[in-house]
């Protein structure tokens, strides 16, 4: 199956709201009018609450309470605030689904985009691009699910025995997460950036352009999955090619890691 015959047949590919729309376009805007995006996201008093909860959050560590959108912004920035509603509109944009916990499936998506901001500072690469490759990295798993349900209870009842996604994916339904996935961010209309680190995040050093955010996105997974493993074994077991390519010092690396205890620091945003 091909990425355009899966759009093509399926009758309720989701809409993102109009205001993460617009905060999608601001990306690479360097003038951007934060007070008028702090007045639109004031409108919508649920997601202010939510918002400023998460602010004042220990996650960011302010030192004084914040009591207004455009203080948030003026404290903690406005790349991090524009994650914040994105993940908080991202959450609203796929409906429960059967067979799968979607507020568990979001705590991931936020886990995953945590350790890939960590990561990207490390490699010098911008945090908050890192961070919404983490939210947005497995939403083709939300399509295929939504679409083919029978087919990714097949999937997830293999990749929990050790298959591997990818494979099983190619071999059941003909299209990957990853494909699906860069697909409806472009759909979106996301950066290149991002829907190329989408695209190449499973296979990072098999993506022609070896996109440096698709190798952070595969090193969160793998920090995030072998966690619990000692240092040594995490640097022996580390995937070949992906330092050379983030031009990483693996050791640095590790030292500076620390997932042990990740929590969900954004599960306000639920």
């Amino acid at each position: 199956m091909e990425v355009e015959s899966f759009f093509a047949a399926s009758s309720n590919i989701p809409s993102i709201p109009k205001l993460a729309q617009e905060l999608i376009q601001s990306i690479n805007d360097d003038d951007i009018d934060t007070r008028q995006f702090a007045d639109k996201i004031a409108l919508d008093q649920s997601l202010s609450i939510k918002l400023l909860g998460m602010a004042n959050s220990v996650y960011y560590g302010v030192s004084r309470d914040i009591s207004s959108v455009n203080d948030a912004i003026v404290t903690i920035g406005f790349d991090a605030i524009r994650n914040l509603v994105m993940a908080s509109c991202m959450s609203k944009t796929f409906p429960n689904i059967d067979g799968l916990n979607i507020k568990a499936f979001w705590r991931s998506s936020f886990r995953t985009a945590t350790v890939a901001k960590q990561l990207a500072k490390t490699a010098k690469l911008d945090g908050e691009t890192a961070f919404t490759c983490g939210i947005l990295h497995n939403v083709g798993e939300l399509l295929i699910h939504m679409q083919l349900p029978i087919q990714a209870m097949e999937v997830m009842q293999g990749v929990k025995l050790g298959e591997d996604r990818i494979e099983l994916e190619l071999e059941i339904i003909g299209i990957t997460y990853a494909e699906l996935g860069a697909a409806l961010a472009e759909h979106w209309q996301f950066p290149e950036l991002i829907c190329q680190a989408i695209l190449g995040q499973a296979r990072p050093m098999q993506n022609e352009a070896h996109s440096k955010y698709a190798a952070i996105l595969y090193l969160a997974n793998y920090f995030i999955q072998n966690h619990s493993l000692h240092k040594d074994d995490l640097l022996e077991r580390f995937p070949e090619g992906l330092a050379e390519a983030l031009d990483l010092d693996c050791q640095k690396l590790f030292d500076e890691m620390d997932i042990t205890d990740l929590g969900n620091p954004f599960e306000i945003m639920l």
